[in-house]
């Protein structure tokens, strides 16, 4: 016969199929429960064992349970982790932990920089006075000033000198003039001038400057001074008074280098020289 057919727990094929019967169990399958719906069922091959029981209740019921302890990764995944605004909660609790000692440490920081300055300020308060400035008053006081001073490592002495700003300048000039041409050496440099006594250069923009000197040689400085830099004899001349208060009231000073030279004026005021270059690198 074609088909299967089960009776008194014995499966019976056709020969062609199988030579032989295979003896299952003499239980006879429970009746399977009807559902709301019709559901047909596959025809079990002959050759593989039938369900249990149980198996085949789970079947008709449409699925099979699962086994205890085992998890779904389709669930896994679709299962929603836990975040605190929009961070995963060990990246949200790490991140409240780093605030939360970077804030300890300004504070602390803070604190301790107030309390550093405040302790300052206290030492400060209550040093005594350094006596320094006892002996810069005394010396600002004194009537008599040092004649000398003398340098840390006391190998060198060097005069203090006041240079005066009010008073008439000791000057003779007829002892200047006497001891004939007047030498002024920078390094390598020497120039020559000639002395004139109670004599001024006078003319139309013969002065080249003015300025205050407080001796006929610094006056005569100057004006070699004006000729190195320049590397040109720019000043060929000066003019000079020792009498302080007279020109620096009337001309902001008592020396003045000229430019070009005229025939010298007799000047009747006191302490009144000229001098004139006569010799110099460029003229030899």
């Amino acid at each position: 016969m074609s088909r299967t057919q089960w009776d008194e727990g014995l499966h019976v094929v056709n020969a062609k199929d199988a030579p032989e019967a295979v003896v299952v169990s003499s239980q006879r399958l429970p009746e399977p429960v009807s559902t709301a719906t019709s559901t047909s069922y596959p025809q079990y091959s002959p050759l593989v064992q039938p369900y249990s029981s149980g198996e085949q209740e789970q079947e008709q019921r449409g699925h099979f349970l699962p086994q205890s302890g085992a998890s779904s990764p389709d669930l896994e995944k679709s299962a929603p982790k836990r975040r605190i605004c929009g961070l995963r909660r060990p990246t949200f609790f790490l991140t409240v932990a780093l605030l939360a000692v970077i804030v300890i440490a300004a504070v602390g920081g803070g604190v301790g920089g107030s309390l550093a300055v405040k302790n300052a300020k206290s030492s400060s308060a209550s040093s005594p006075s350094s006596p320094a400035s006892t002996t810069v008053s005394d010396q600002l006081t004194s009537t008599t000033p040092p004649s000398s001073t003398t340098t840390s490592s006391s190998t060198t002495t060097a005069s203090i000198i006041t240079v005066p700003t009010v008073g008439v300048l000791a000057f003779d000039c007829a002892a200047v003039a006497s001891s004939g041409k007047q030498i002024i050496t920078m390094g390598s440099l020497t120039y020559g001038f000639s002395v004139g006594c109670n004599q001024d250069f006078t003319g139309n923009g013969i002065d080249l400057a003015g300025t205050i000197a407080y001796s006929f040689e610094d006056c005569l400085r100057s004006c070699a001074q004006t000729n190195r830099i320049t590397k040109n004899d720019t000043c060929v001349g000066v003019s000079f008074n020792g009498d302080l208060p007279l020109f620096m009231e009337k001309y902001y000073g008592n020396c003045f280098l000229k430019k070009y030279l005229t025939r010298p004026k007799s000047d009747s005021r006191p302490l009144a020289a000229v001098a004139s270059l006569v010799s110099s690198p460029l003229t030899g």
